[in-house]
């Protein structure tokens, strides 16, 4: 009887209790269910990420590629440098009081008790010194035996020849910063922190060839996260090389004829008018890029000359008489003119109420002896004649009011002023005297020296324009696999007849021969070009000159602006002369020697 009622209690329970039952039986289920996936499911995974938390790796940082110039001269190289690092898994105990101080004594840092200790409490390396010098590398070595943790290391610093000459053309490096490190932009996603990264000029453009990737040491960390020990050792891969199409001769010469001028501020870029490769390309005054990241770099940030800005590249300056090159061929290709068609130079003009000037009287003056003689006059008629819609066009055409597509960052584009524009942006007509003003390059027409560049290269070339380049090719250090070569951008820009060109080249030549480029005349060496005077509310005007040669086989094509230089048959024309002497080695020439042997 005991045992049915005993039975009968059991039953009584479970009815009573059967939802409590269920509930612990689907509890394990899913216990057992969850474990099933951590342990056999999830195996493969979960020990990756196991792994990847008792890692830590310790970069080693490449050597970043090296720039070479046309000649194969390096341009930036990578120094070696010393530093110390400090390694508190080969630690024991903590440093000891005497120990710190050793090596304070011959540390520059005033901190650097406080470094080691953080680092050995945290139990991560620390960089206690950085850029040692040989005879201060073999005083830290000296204390490895009382500091077992001690080690120093090679490391990279980038070193450049010719550093102050070619700075706005290689630019610079430093540390990537933790605003670019958070950020989510694709272009630094593989950035680690303390890695370099290429600032202007061709470390910037480049960046993702000279970097290379980083090496170093795998360490093991312990679940406090201390480093334990090293478990391997990842080689780090060197930047590729860049070769460029600079001649650091030519740029030498330029920066020094630059320097010797009235201002010494200016800019200069030279383009082989057969592929559009940049010869030359100098921007005055510059700065020394080894000097960034030090207190020298200081002195840059306050000097009134702008050091720092590239005049080359983003220097917007009115081309001045450098554009009646644009005005004469957009006038002869409509007909506006003729060749033998002439004006009369009083020495102004007036127009309406206002009267608008020259540097001469010309008198009766053909289109061959305008420009020769850079008769504004003239150009003020033909401007009436054209009208501005011609003259924008032709602007357009030669390569102003756009980037030329050269390959460095921040590239300014110009302005190429019309009706439209003037009305979008002052909500005012267009004016006679704007068409008259733009014929001179005066107004508000501006462009860079590079685009002055192209446009006389384009001259030159008969209508044709080659898009700039600067970078040849770019070769793997390793296996010497091209990994980059430039293509030669070539298009027909400026249609004009034959004879319009013979027009221009014959007038710009006669300015070289007899009027305001006399300066450049190079005797059998044919040049042609025109010098111009930039306006300007701050000063004295800019010295403008554009020129190209040899006129019946052109290879090199010239752009030079002297800020504040005044005439450009003064200022600028002086400056070209030299880069030509030296790109056609030319000792010196003299007109007078020259037409005795003719």
């Amino acid at each position: 009887m005991w045992q049915q009622e005993s039975k009968s209690v059991y039953d009584n329970f479970v009815l009573r209790n059967k939802t409590l039952i269920l509930f612990f039986v689907f509890v394990f289920f899913l216990l057992a269910t969850r474990l099933f996936q951590l342990q056999i499911i999830s195996a493969k995974y979960y020990a990756l990420v196991s792994e990847k938390q008792c890692l830590h790796i310790v970069l080693e940082r490449p050597q970043r590629g090296k720039i070479y110039d046309v000649n194969g001269d390096i341009l930036a190289n990578n120094e070696i440098s010393f530093a110390a690092y400090f390694y508190p898994f080969f630690q024991r105990n903590a440093p000891s009081q005497e120990t710190i101080n050793k090596l304070q004594k011959i540390s520059r840092k005033k901190n650097l008790e406080e470094i080691i200790q953080r680092g050995y409490k945290i139990g991560k390396s620390v960089k206690i010194a950085g850029n040692l010098s040989f005879e201060e590398m073999l005083r830290y070595s000296e204390q490895k035996v009382a500091l077992p943790g001690l080690s120093v290391v090679k490391e990279s610093r980038r070193k450049y020849l010719s550093a102050t000459q070619n700075a706005h053309l290689i630019g610079y490096v430093n540390e990537i910063s933790k605003e670019e490190l958070d950020t989510t932009a694709e272009e630094y996603a593989d950035y680690q922190p303390g890695d370099l990264v290429g600032r202007t000029g061709i470390e910037q453009s480049f960046d993702s060839y000279l970097r290379g990737n980083n090496g170093g040491w795998q360490v093991e960390v312990n679940a406090q996260g201390k480093q334990t020990r090293v478990l391997n050792r990842i080689d780090p891969v060197a930047g590729s090389d860049v070769y460029i199409t600079i001649d650091n001769k030519l740029q030498e010469v330029a920066t020094q004829a630059i320097a010797q001028t009235v201002s010494g501020r200016g800019a200069l870029v030279a383009l082989d008018t057969k592929t559009g490769a940049v010869k030359a390309f100098v921007s005055a005054p510059s700065f020394n890029p080894e000097y960034v990241g030090t207190p020298k770099f200081s002195i840059y940030l306050t000097d009134d000359t702008s050091p720092l800005f590239n005049r080359a590249l983003k220097g917007l300056y009115p081309p001045g008489s450098a554009f009646k090159i644009i005005s004469l061929l957009g006038a002869l290709e409509n007909g506006n003119i003729s060749v033998e068609g002439t004006f009369f130079c009083n020495g102004s003009l007036k127009v309406g109420d206002k009267i608008f000037h020259c540097e001469g009287k010309h008198g009766e003056i053909s289109a061959i002896g305008a420009m020769t003689h850079s008769c504004n006059v003239y150009f003020y008629n033909l401007a009436l004649k054209t009208g501005s819609a011609v003259l924008e066009k032709y602007a357009r055409y030669f390569g102003f009011g756009e980037k030329t597509g050269i390959d460095l960052y921040d590239e300014k584009s110009g302005l190429v002023p019309g009706r439209e524009w003037k009305f979008n942006k002052f909500k005012e007509r267009w004016q006679t005297g704007d068409t008259l003003n733009m014929a001179i390059g005066q107004g508000q027409v501006l462009c860079t020296p590079l685009q002055l560049a192209q446009m006389i290269s384009c001259a030159a070339n008969k209508g044709y324009i080659y898009r700039p380049y600067i970078v040849q090719s770019i070769k793997n250090k390793q296996s010497n696999e091209v990994l980059y070569s430039a293509t030669i951008d070539k298009r027909l820009s400026v249609k004009a007849s034959e004879k319009n060109w013979q027009i221009l080249n014959k007038a710009l030549e006669s300015v070289i021969r007899n009027g305001t480029g006399k300066g450049c005349y190079l005797g059998s060496i044919r040049v042609a070009g025109k010098t111009g005077t930039s306006q300007t509310s701050h000063g004295t005007a800019h010295a403008i000159f554009v020129c190209f040669a040899p006129v019946d086989d052109p290879q090199i094509a010239i752009a030079v602006i002297v800020e504040n230089g005044g005439s450009g048959g003064t200022a600028a024309v002086p400056v070209a002369r030299k880069v030509l002497e030296e790109y056609f080695k030319i000792v010196e020439v003299k007109k007078e020697k020259d037409d005795k042997k003719q």
